[in-house]
């Protein structure tokens, strides 16, 4: 079957089942006893967009995602060394740039003393699932920060400490440096911070600090919708905030 890639005639029955290979709803390959790779069908080939030629040895790693490269190799040694089937997820990027997760699956071919001389696998799309998955994460800690809030407003009647382990439990949840609670009062315009969590503050942001909030604190005040800032702008975090977040840096 590799050699078809390479241009060279091959029997009918060859051909037949190299078309079989080509159209099987999978991308699907095979690699040397070394574990380098030598033949891709072409459904692999079209998803990436390469050439046999690009994908031949171990080519085919241009179209991993690089945060899963090394991980993804070095596992394919450790299979490779095993002789042993294997598996694992990785993102393969598609012709157009686009990274989609799959599932690497492979499997050894032995001779009649038990030696590798050849591996198949192939690369199922699980992109699907694993965005399932990531949305069940989201609400699984949601829910778990729902049920740490529950018990600690039933557990303890004094707000200020209620609200301090709220700040923590979101900080955690958020994986956040800090977090608080602020009281605002439309007719003095001003914010009064009530409760902070705030494990390695240099002491400047703390509690009972009454400031002037930015205008995204406005912003969220007005719609009751959460509102991001990628800066540090002082007329987005309010000026004594811009001052004190600089003095905490």
């Amino acid at each position: 079957m590799a050699s078809l890639q390479h241009g060279f005639e091959e029997p009918g029955d060859v051909q037949d089942i190299r078309l079989v290979v080509d159209t099987i709803p999978t991308l699907a390959w095979s690699a040397r006893p070394d574990g380098s790779a030598e033949f891709f069908n072409q459904r692999w080939l079209d998803y990436a967009g390469l050439s046999p030629d690009q994908v031949q040895g171990w080519g085919w790693t241009v179209a991993v995602h690089p945060d899963d490269l090394n991980d993804l190799v070095d596992y394919w040694r450790r299979v490779v060394a095993s002789g042993q089937p294997g598996e694992i997820e990785g993102r393969l990027r598609r012709f157009d740039g686009v990274y989609r997760w799959f599932l690497f699956r492979a499997t050894p071919s032995l001779d009649e003393n038990g030696r590798v001389v050849k591996w198949y696998g192939t690369n199922t799309d699980v992109e699907e699932r694993k965005r399932a998955e990531q949305v069940l994460a989201v609400q699984n800690t949601r829910l778990q920060l729902l049920l740490q809030l529950t018990k600690r407003v039933t557990s303890n009647l004094e707000l200020r400490e209620v609200l301090r382990s709220i700040s923590a439990n979101v900080r955690n949840v958020m994986h956040a440096d800090a977090a608080g609670v602020a009281f605002y009062d439309e007719v003095s315009d001003k914010s009064r911070i009530y409760a902070v969590d705030f494990p390695d503050a240099k002491g400047f942001v703390k509690e009972e600090i009454v400031v002037t909030p930015g205008l995204a604190f406005k912003r969220a005040w007005v719609t009751s919708k959460p509102v991001i800032i990628t800066a540090n702008n002082p007329e987005e975090l309010g000026p004594e905030i811009y001052e004190l977040v600089v003095a905490e840096a």
